[in-house]
């Protein structure tokens, strides 16, 4: 960790360098492998690959149902279901990559859509996703650990 110290009335000040920080939106950009458990806990043998809350992949997302509803011109405030299913689509957007799985007899293979489908159809999943997807501190640790930094 890289300080700077500086001295105002005598009085020694140490100066965080804000920069170790980078590595962390980084880290985001590129995305976080959650592992899949069913709600005993036991692994599932997939992982699911989520940006961060800072990435560009979320931020689109979220000016994408803004714009949407700015041009849909409905002044009413959005029930919280209408919030459920906005913040699950933009769960969906954040989605990078899965590992595979069979859903329904077959291999499910990754779009915005049938993200989208299977957070609504598995709370579960969506929850794990959803926590880690919205937890800066996670890709702090990831980005602390590939830069050998801390």
């Amino acid at each position: 960790m890289t300080k700077a110290t500086t001295t105002t009335e005598a009085v020694s000040i140490e100066l965080e360098d804000l920069s170790r920080f980078d590595a962390m939106q980084q880290a985001q950009e590129q995305g976080l492998d959650v592992e899949i458990r069913d709600p005993t806990g036991k692994k599932l043998g997939f992982t699911i690959k989520v940006a961060g809350p800072d990435s560009t992949r979320q931020r689109k997302a979220i000016e994408k149902m803004a714009a949407a509803r700015l041009a849909s011109d409905d002044p009413t405030p959005l029930t919280p279901q209408e919030l459920f299913d906005r913040q699950t689509r933009g769960l969906a957007i954040a989605t990078i990559s899965w590992t595979p799985f069979k859903l329904d007899g077959g291999i499910y293979e990754l779009t915005e859509d049938n993200a989208y489908k299977l957070y609504n159809r598995f709370a579960f999943i969506r929850d794990q996703v959803s926590e880690r997807a919205g937890r800066r501190s996670a890709f702090f640790a990831s980005s602390s650990t590939e830069s050998g930094s801390e």
